[in-house]
């Protein structure tokens, strides 16, 4: 059997050679249960209340049943697929190794690439790091109707992929490869405006390039954000840091000069 499964920026499923087209936005959802949980039962009730949460209709157990009988329709039309979703008499299971579903295999990298960095190999950190950081195509299950179980399932993810890029550029950083910290810290600011670790790192990486202005208009903006949005300031560590940069500008007798926006 060989099947690859990606979640992490829509719902991908390659059968052999074959892309799957795995049906409605139900059907979808349904898949998308089973492969965050690969080898554990999922009841029709779990499913149930994933759909539907909680205005099931009256049809609700009798529409699981054939959205899934059309799932493994799909599946076993190939040989490679049979047995690939498993009938129970309460569930379903899907019955495939984790290592092909890109989320867990994100998650065994991040956790090598944490190892790493404790052991201080930073190349080897670097290197896991980077590679589980760039299976990320998108949000995870984008395009996807999420019920709480999947959106529980998804905000968690997401976490650790920030988690994972601010260690990655943090290990770029002590590795003098800041400069491509920049751009992943870019993106997470946009995506995220009021994590002040990613701003921590972002600022970090414009000073040590000798961005001075740049890494100041960065404070400016979180202070801002975070004033406006929340009614309170930076955190002590952007504090430190914005006093080290303006610090390090006056003994170098400079001046700074903030890029306009």
């Amino acid at each position: 059997m060989r099947v690859e499964i990606r979640v992490l920026g829509g719902l991908s499923v390659q059968l052999s050679t074959r892309t799957l087209r795995l049906g409605t936005p139900k059907q979808q959802a349904i898949f998308a249960m089973l492969t965050v949980q690969p080898g554990r039962l999922v009841t029709v009730d779990d499913l149930v209340d994933e759909l539907w949460a909680d205005r099931p209709p009256r049809s609700a157990i009798a529409n699981v049943r054939t959205y899934a009988a059309n799932l493994r329709r799909t599946f076993e039309a190939s040989p490679a697929g049979r047995g690939v979703i498993e009938r129970q008499r309460n569930g379903y299971r899907l019955v495939v190794d984790p290592d092909r579903v890109d989320v867990f295999r994100f998650e065994v990298e991040r956790n090598a690439g944490r190892e790493a960095v404790s052991a201080g190999d930073l190349d080897d950190a670097r290197q896991l790091l980077e590679r589980a950081v760039a299976r990320w195509r998108g949000p995870m299950l984008a395009g996807i109707p999420l019920g709480p179980f999947l959106t529980s399932r998804t905000v968690a993810a997401e976490e650790e992929r920030l988690l994972t890029v601010e260690l990655l550029a943090d290990v770029q950083l002590r590795s003098a490869r800041g400069d491509l910290a920049i751009p992943l810290l870019r993106d997470v600011v946009a995506r995220h405006p009021l994590r002040e670790s990613a701003y921590l790192l972002l600022m970090r990486a414009l000073f040590e390039r000798g961005d001075n202005a740049e890494a100041l208009a960065t404070y400016d903006e979180i202070r801002t954000r975070l004033v406006t949005e929340l009614g309170v300031g930076p955190g002590n560590n952007l504090q430190d840091l914005r006093r080290s940069i303006v610090a390090s500008v006056s003994h170098a007798g400079g001046a700074v000069t903030c890029p306009s926006r």
